[in-house]
């Protein structure tokens, strides 16, 4: 299950499918920044002694020509294998020049316990 609160907060059980629909800006959400190549979105999550659990890089070729968003698919093996528990991430604009602007700063992601995962149904790790 993938539960987004209005803080940011995102919750996840542990081995699931996830995806997010991100639209990067500047200023404000209504102001969408468009890709151009070399242009990067990373969304990151970290564990609580900041070592990255695992990272999703999104570019130009990524992005709705129309809504300027990007999809983001959290996979099962990508949560299936880590513990229940918190964790931060955020979401950061590098572009091509190296110029990088966090649009959607630190927040708590929540990784909750699973009964039944892909990986018990399959023998697999989800990939």
């Amino acid at each position: 299950m993938l539960e987004i609160q209005g803080s940011g907060e995102i919750r996840l059980t542990r081995g699931n499918t996830a995806v997010l629909e991100i639209t990067p800006y500047m200023v404000t959400p209504d102001d969408p920044v468009i890709l151009s190549a070399g242009d990067k979105v990373l969304f990151t999550i970290k564990n609580t002694l900041g070592k990255v659990m695992f990272q999703k890089e999104l570019g130009a070729g990524d992005q709705d020509p129309d809504t300027h968003a990007l999809t983001l698919n959290i996979e099962p093996s990508d949560t299936v294998n880590r513990p229940e528990g918190a964790y931060t991430y955020d979401i950061v604009l590098v572009y091509s020049s190296g110029e990088a602007y966090t649009f959607i700063p630190k927040s708590p992601f929540i990784l909750t316990p699973a009964v039944g995962t892909y990986k018990d149904l399959t023998g697999g790790d989800g990939s």
